[in-house]
C-alpha cells in the first residue's frame, strides 16, 4: 500500500477521531504510518492493529495475538513475545487508539495542550 492509499483508507477515521476527541488527525495518521509501516506490518494486516497497542488485562479484555517485540530489560534490548490487541477493522483500531489517550495516564500532559501545538 502506498502512503497515499494508506491516508485515503484511514484519513476519514482519523478526521472523525479529531472531531470527537480533539486529537489532531495528523498526529493519528503519523503515528499509524510509523507504527504500522503504512499499513504493511503483519500486526496491521493480520490483526488490524495500527498502533502496536499491547493487550494486557485488566485494561484489555478483547482478543490478543502474540507477536515478538523488542523490550528494554534495563541493560539491553531483548526479543520477547507479547500480547497485542486484535481488532475487527482498522476503524476499530483508530477508535481504541483515541480512547487509549484518555485512559493511559502517560498521555495526560499531551492532552492538556492538544489544541495548542505551540
Amino acid at each position: 500500500m502506498t502512503p497515499q492509499e494508506f491516508i485515503a483508507e484511514i484519513g476519514p477515521g482519523a478526521k472523525q477521531s479529531c472531531i470527537d476527541t480533539g486529537i489532531p488527525a495528523s498526529v493519528t495518521l503519523a503515528q499509524a504510518a510509523l507504527e504500522s509501516g503504512w499499513g504493511g506490518s503483519g500486526l496491521a494486516i493480520r490483526d488490524k492493529n495500527l498502533f502496536g497497542i499491547k493487550g494486557f488485562p485488566p485494561e484489555w479484555t478483547g482478543p490478543v495475538a502474540m507477536w515478538p517485540t523488542q523490550e528494554w530489560n534495563g541493560s539491553e534490548y531483548v526479543t520477547v513475545e507479547q500480547p497485542f490487541r486484535v481488532y475487527d477493522s482498522w476503524q476499530a483500531s483508530l477508535d481504541d487508539h483515541a480512547r487509549f489517550f484518555f485512559v493511559n495516564q502517560n498521555y495526560r500532559p499531551a492532552l492538556a495542550v492538544r489544541g495548542r501545538p505551540d
